[in-house]
């Protein structure tokens, strides 16, 4: 029979029993949810103000990420919800070390972290491995001084995986970085990134010192500093840019890159429209070793020497480039004290003579170099990919072509030539309009950023696939026009007019029919 005495002890048995239930239930738990304005929040967008029963569930989750990095064990996943994260809590977070994966929900257009100018988004510093991720984020307001890095810092030997993310409007201010900085042999992984408007001293969108990142089809974009690399600042190291864009960056020098030391490597990578404002390097700006293989570099401007790339004590090398309509009072490329450049089956403008070579310099001008205009599709709207009739079309190198290191299209074959172009479509196209004027084995891969998929066709003014009387009669109407042709217009040569030049190129293909 039971009594009422028996009430207090049985109660505290079954309240033991709902505790030791509801603490397994979190032991077991592998995913932790953050939600910044969930129902039983009281103070929705404030993690000051917190729902009392929450512990990262889907009924009553964190409202700051910290706490839910703080809860993760390794393997599991930190779900973010979209909203806006700000305050303590959402900003300068720390993985410890930790091999978990920290997820927006919906991806970068719909989840932000605003650091609202009270420090950085994310720190690593425990040699996390690139089992440490952070995907689907947009990390903006952040602002160090004294320090580098605004957005992300990686330092002691730290190498996280970081995807999908938007990194902008963020500032180091004197400093290193304003969206990232990788110190201290610190080789994090970012993929399908963003890093755009960013500020800082040097490396306005990234700055790289004595570390080897890697970057894997991100846009570097209008980042600007008050010295030099204003997209990218790099010292020491191996730094990696596969299939990048880097355009409309500024710098006093180096208004795309300035690397001054160290052994980077670009692969597939557009530089454009970048500027150095007071000095030298508009595209580049090179103290180092860097090897560029299949990259365009055109119409950046440097006030001073070398508009595309300006080498002082640099050994350089260039394969299956494109370097064309660079400004500078040297323009194009410019070898000064003590630099080397070797370069073969590259486009240069004004061929040889497009490379200034100081006294104390060499130039290594090697195999199947050309300077014939590569008919880019569009420059005024920063639409690089050539055009059909183009002489860089399976003209350069299959043996310069790296390695898929980072499987690029997933198949599992890290041994295969880079199977991509920067713009993601496949690299290796044969054209059977165009000779093979490369090296290798057909098909051969075309020179520049972008290989040309067969889609336009060079002279086809009115779209109807064929060069005949019709886009002659369209470019002769033409005939003259100055300053804003376009294509439509006759304006082959795509440089803002339609002369002899344009209607010589006509004629070249008159009669020809599009594949």
């Amino acid at each position: 029979m039971w009594h009422a005495t028996e009430a207090p002890a049985r109660l505290g048995l079954l309240t033991a029993a709902l505790l030791l239930t509801a603490t397994a239930a979190l032991r077991a738990q592998t995913t932790w949810y953050v939600d910044d304005d969930a129902p039983s929040d009281p103070g929705p967008g404030d993690p000051g103000l917190s729902d009392p029963l929450e512990n990262g569930s889907p009924q009553h989750p964190f409202d700051a990420i910290q706490e839910g990095l703080d809860a993760a064990s390794a393997g599991h996943t930190v779900l973010v919800l979209d909203g806006t994260y700000t305050g303590i809590g959402n900003r300068d977070l720390d993985f410890h070390g930790k091999a978990i994966t920290v997820r927006a929900e919906s991806g970068p257009q719909s989840c932000v972290i605003d650091c609202q100018g009270r420090g950085r988004g994310f720190f690593f510093h425990s040699a996390e491995t690139g089992a440490a991720i952070v995907e689907g984020f947009t990390i903006t307001g952040g602002y160090v001084s004294g320090s580098s890095g605004a957005a992300l810092l990686c330092s002691l030997r730290s190498a996280p995986t970081i995807r999908n993310c938007i990194i902008t409007g963020n500032t180091a201010q004197g400093q290193w970085g304003g969206g990232i900085s990788c110190i201290g042999n610190s080789n994090p992984v970012l993929t399908d990134c963003i890093i755009s408007a960013n500020a800082a001293a040097s490396g306005g969108g990234i700055s790289s010192e004595n570390s080897s990142p890697a970057f894997i089809h991100c846009t570097i974009a209008e980042n600007t500093v008050q010295s030099s690399g204003g997209g990218i600042s790099c010292g020491g190291g191996r730094p990696t840019l596969v299939n990048c864009t880097l355009v409309a960056n500024e710098a006093d020098s180096g208004g795309g890159i300035r690397c001054s030391s160290g052994l980077p490597v670009l692969i597939g990578c557009l530089i454009a429209v970048n500027t150095a404002r007071s000095l030298s390097g508009g595209g580049m700006y090179s103290s180092g070793a860097p090897m560029l293989v299949n990259c365009t570099i055109a119409d950046n401007v440097a006030y001073d020497y070398g508009g595309a790339i300006y080498c002082f004590n640099s050994h350089l090398t260039l394969s299956n480039c494109v370097v064309w309509n660079n400004a500078a009072s040297i323009p194009g490329l410019v070898l000064w004290w003590d630099s080397e450049l070797t370069i073969s089956y590259s486009d240069v403008e004004n061929g040889q003579a497009g490379v200034y070579v100081a006294p104390n310099c060499t130039l290594h001008w090697g195999d199947g170099n050309i300077a014939g205009l590569p008919r880019f599709a569009d420059p005024a709207s920063a639409d690089y990919l050539l055009t059909g009739g183009s002489p860089c079309i399976d003209a350069a190198d299959n043996a310069a072509l790296p390695a898929d290191g980072f499987d690029l299209d997933g198949d599992g074959d890290t041994l295969e030539p880079l199977p991509v172009d920067a713009a993601g479509n496949p690299r290796l196209v044969d054209d059977p309009g165009m000779p093979d004027a490369g090296n290798g084995t057909p098909p051969l891969a075309d020179m520049g950023a972008y290989e040309f998929q067969g889609q336009t066709c060079f002279g086809d003014l009115d779209g109807d696939n064929q060069i005949a009387l019709s886009d002659l009669a369209a470019l002769l109407s033409n005939y003259g026009m100055a300053d804003g042709a376009v294509y439509g217009d006759g304006d082959l040569e795509r440089d803002g007019d339609v002369d002899l030049a344009d209607l010589s190129a006509l004629l070249s293909v008159y009669g020809s029919q599009c594949p």
